[in-house]
């Protein structure tokens, strides 16, 4: 019997150990899109943020707070990227 729960346990632990190596990669682009935004490449920043909001609105629904924090940090990269932009223009323009 304790051979049997000590079996039951160790599989339990495989399919812990596999779900945790699937639920980390989605969860890596997150992290990313924040370093990116911060490194100022909003190009792929946004990107991730827009994988990771694909990922959230599959895997919760889109009325989940991931999802909509996801793509609140998505408009902001989005807004951060514009602004970048028009001062990038303005000061090519002023040369």
């Amino acid at each position: 019997m304790e051979e049997e729960r000590q079996q039951l346990l160790r599989k339990a632990l495989e399919y812990d150990e596999l779900f945790l190596a699937r639920s980390k990669a989605p969860g890596l682009h997150l992290y990313r899109a924040y370093i990116y935004q911060v490194m100022g490449n909003y190009d792929q920043a946004i990107l991730d943020f827009e994988r990771m909001a694909a990922y959230r609105r599959s895997a919760y629904s889109s009325n989940d707070i991931s999802y909509i924090d996801t793509l609140a940090d998505l408009g902001g990269t989005k807004v951060l990227k514009a602004v970048n932009d028009q001062i990038s223009k303005t000061k090519k323009l002023s040369c």
